[in-house]
């Protein structure tokens, strides 16, 4: 949670009173891992949905490691902060717990967000009766229905990078991905399909995107610009958010020394494991090249992790003309 504050002084500055848009989370964000435990988790939780509250997040899609702490500790949430969970293809004994997708009214335009997570299995869901499905099957048969309805449609995607690709290739009618889980950042809108541009943010929540879409409502083409914020260093702290939040991070500190164990693992925790594990090492070399991609400002052409390894690439690819990458054709 360490770019919350940041995040919340970015859109004091630049989100205006009254203008049309939305507030959009893809997922991932709640927790440090799927299988954390511990009430310090939840407590770090339940202040990070009260910041959303407060800001005016419209949706939430629901991602793998939100899902920790059961469906039921969402549904408190909600009712408690007023954040709108959305998901798709997320089940709870059989039926859906959440809205698969809601319809926004924003300005003169009709925007339909659909939220979907990915399917991998997971130990815990088990026996807390959480099941999750395919989502093409239903994506197939709304997104055309929505297209009737909205004038367009967003997917919040926890499905990883590669997923997603395929995904829009089968699935037509979807005008942006906003992506998390497994994958590259992009720093500008990257064109996946026909008609559909991505987005993807840093993990940790480091960074805040925005994505400004022109609605064809005259018949001309639709047309799309954006940015990947990099808050570290560069945005301001919102004080008051800022102080909580350090006074969280103690808190979790503590409560990790006395149990001796964390959820997730630091640069310098993947490099131990690494020394011994020849794919391990690999991931940690194309994670090198990933950083020097957007140091240098580029998105690697969209480039994932998993082409650099499966290539072996060592140099750096050519970045894309941002101007022809942003037009919808």
């Amino acid at each position: 949670m360490g770019g919350l504050a940041r995040r919340v002084q970015w859109l004091k500055e630049n989100r205006k009173k009254g203008e049309p848009s939305l507030l959009l989370e893809a997922g991932d964000s709640l927790f440090p891992g799927e299988y954390a435990k511990g009430d310090i988790y939840k407590k770090r939780a339940d202040y990070m949905l009260e910041v959303y509250g407060k800001v005016g997040y419209d949706a939430f899609g629901i991602g793998r490691r939100d899902l920790p702490f059961g469906i039921d500790f969402l549904k408190e949430q909600s009712k408690k902060h007023g954040v709108e969970f959305l998901s798709a293809n997320l089940f709870s004994k059989g039926k859906r717990p959440f809205k698969p997708y809601k319809v926004f009214k924003v300005g003169d335009a009709k925007v339909a967000v659909i939220s979907v997570l990915s399917s991998r299995p997971n130990k815990m869901w088990e026996a807390m009766s959480i099941s999750v499905t395919n989502p093409r099957p239903f994506l197939e048969k709304t997104v055309p229905e929505l297209r009737k309805e909205a004038d367009l449609v967003v997917l919040l995607s926890n499905l990883g990078e590669v997923e997603d690709r395929n995904l829009v290739k089968q699935v037509s009618g979807i005008d942006l991905v906003i992506g998390s889980g497994l994958g590259s950042r992009f720093k500008f809108p990257v064109k996946v399909a026909d008609k559909t541009y991505m987005v993807r943010p840093q993990s940790r929540g480091k960074s805040i995107g925005w994505v400004e879409i022109d609605v064809p409502f005259t018949g001309k083409k639709t047309e799309i610009k954006g940015e990947l914020v990099f808050l570290t260093g560069v945005v301001k702290e919102d004080p008051e958010v800022a102080k909580k939040v350090k006074a969280l991070k103690k808190e979790t500190r503590e409560w990790e020394r006395i149990h001796r164990k964390k959820v997730s693992s630091s640069p310098r925790d993947r490099k131990k494991a690494a020394k011994n594990n020849p794919f391990l090492k690999a991931l940690e070399k194309a994670r090198k090249q990933r950083k020097s991609l957007d140091a240098k400002g580029g998105q690697g052409n969209g480039t994932t992790l998993m082409e650099i390894l499966k290539k072996g690439q060592t140099k750096q690819p050519a970045a894309p003309n941002n101007q022809d990458s942003l037009r919808l054709k």
